[in-house]
């Protein structure tokens, strides 16, 4: 919901909440994203919003920039699938309700897995934002 005073939202629901879609994030990300396409299909099928993916054709090309493409496909996103499939296990409570502010001083307390974690669904866009 939102918070009028405020005007911010309090409750964001996280896609594990969802057993249909988390199933379908978590099988995605599962599977070895290895290139290109591959990649923009994970997005088509996990994004919530259209996503220009234009950027990443441009700079993983194998020919242009090899070591900077194999590292990104063998290495990095690896490690941001990993990291967002934890989602479940970091925020068993299936929303962010617990950890948005109060108040213009209020502070939200992540730990630096939760942080990563997020970080890692915001790269994939699969986190939907509150109407």
């Amino acid at each position: 919901g939102i918070n009028a005073e405020y005007g911010m939202v309090d409750n964001v629901i996280l896609p594990h909440h969802y057993k249909t879609r988390w199933e379908k994030i978590s099988k995605v990300l599962s599977e070895p994203i290895k290139d290109f396409p591959s990649l923009i299909s994970a997005f088509k099928q996990i994004s919530v919003t259209e996503v220009n993916l234009s950027f990443f054709g441009t700079y993983f090309d194998k020919e242009n920039n090899p070591t900077e493409t194999e590292e990104f496909f063998d290495q990095i996103l690896p490690f941001i699938q990993k990291q967002a499939l934890r989602l479940s296990e970091l925020f068993p409570e299936n929303s962010l309700k617990h950890l948005i502010p109060n108040g213009p001083t209020d502070r939200v307390v992540l730990s630096k897995e939760q942080a990563l974690c997020l970080l890692a669904h915001f790269f994939f866009c699969s986190i939907d934002h509150p109407q």
